[in-house]
């Protein structure tokens, strides 16, 4: 968890689209549930329950849920899972 702020639980419906988009702070997402296609420039990966995405600041980045209902979670911070 980040040491301040707060985590934001998304839960996106089958071809729930987030297009290109960036933001001015890093990123951190954890998908719980389903399949997220997670795309950024030069890239995509499909991401399933279990998987963390680190995302620095200013990287243009979007998502779509393809396979189905996916539940993550984002926190705006890079987070140290081995604290």
């Amino acid at each position: 968890m980040p040491e301040q702020g707060c985590v934001e639980v998304q839960n996106d419906q089958s071809g729930k689209e987030h297009p290109w988009h960036q933001h001015d702070t890093d990123e951190t997402i954890v998908v719980l549930n389903g399949q997220l296609l997670f795309y950024w420039e030069g890239g995509e990966a499909v991401c399933k329950s279990g998987d963390v995405i680190e995302l620095p600041k200013g990287v243009r980045h979007g998502s779509k849920a393809s396979f189905g209902d996916v539940q993550y979670l984002i926190s705006f911070a890079n987070v140290d899972f081995a604290r």
